[in-house]
């Protein structure tokens, strides 16, 4: 894994890891187009440093809640950048509790979710 080390002059010096050069960017869309069906396939394939791009809508249905990202040091964002367009819904009820992302297996700082609207989850028992 390669990771481009950034350093930055503004007011002190600030040192961090970009993602790798070369990092895939996949597409998913709430239709089931783009580069994977839904939003689990595109992390399955992902590696870290690579970006999971969705686009405008409301995603719902199987592997598009629960998910999971395995530990992966991957983005998952909006294309748009704005979560008011993004919507990830986990449809739960009571009765049929599902979580919408589920970062368990430890993740860390190189793990994004960002401008994404998460909605719907209802945890087991809760």
């Amino acid at each position: 894994m390669r990771y481009l080390i950034v350093l930055l002059a503004c007011a002190g010096i600030v040192l961090g890891l970009a993602p790798r050069v070369g990092a895939d960017v996949y597409t998913v869309a709430p239709d089931g187009s783009g580069d994977f069906p839904t939003i689990q396939d595109a992390i399955d394939a992902a590696s870290d440093g690579d970006i999971v791009l969705l686009e405008d809508g409301v995603f719902t249905g199987y592997r598009n809640r629960e998910l999971s990202f395995f530990g992966k040091a991957i983005s998952l964002q909006s294309q748009s950048d704005d979560p008011q367009l993004c919507i990830i819904d986990a449809e739960a009820t009571l009765e049929i509790p599902r979580r919408v992302i589920n970062l368990d297996n430890g993740e860390g700082n190189g793990t994004l979710i960002r401008s994404i609207t998460v909605t719907g989850g209802v945890a087991p028992g809760g």
